[in-house]
């Protein structure tokens, strides 16, 4: 009668090992998978804000410059990403930027649209840059004089 209690007793021992086992099992996989998913969520943030950074740099780059299709020629831009705009890869992030002029009567207009993709995501995903969206999207627009009006 009494191996028959010790052999009861050492079941439900073994069963409730086996149970707080399996629960501390579970609670490990969520909190490495939330652990994971912060981590990815971080690294996202700050892609952004280096794009945002990169961007902003950019504008007012070509916010002080009188000539900045030669600012932007000169840092090394060429039109191999993309047929309508000039690209440089300037660490993980490719920079594109697309401009165009309106001559007024008494200076000149210039539009220039600056976008930084992910190079990593370009590269991984095979795609085109047309196919990636942009981390970030800049419209910069200077107005040059042509001669001192007053």
């Amino acid at each position: 009668m009494e191996s028959s209690q010790t052999s009861n007793k050492s079941n439900v021992l073994l069963t409730e090992l086996v149970i707080v086992i399996l629960f501390f099992s579970l609670t490990a996989v969520t909190a490495l998978q939330l652990f994971v998913a912060s981590h990815q969520k971080s690294e996202q943030n700050v892609m952004l804000q280096r794009a945002s950074i990169i961007a902003q740099d950019w504008a007012e780059r070509l916010t002080n410059e009188l000539q900045p299709g030669k600012v932007v020629l000169s840092a090394g831009f060429k039109r191999d990403l993309l047929p309508t705009a000039f690209t440089l890869l300037e660490g993980q992030n490719i920079i594109a930027m697309e401009w165009g002029e309106d001559q007024t009567v008494v200076g000149t207009m210039v539009y220039t649209k600056i976008h930084v993709f992910d190079e990593r995501q370009y590269t991984r995903k095979g795609l085109t840059i047309d196919d990636v969206e942009p981390l970030v999207a800049i419209d910069v627009t200077t107005y040059i004089p042509d001669k001192e009006v007053f």
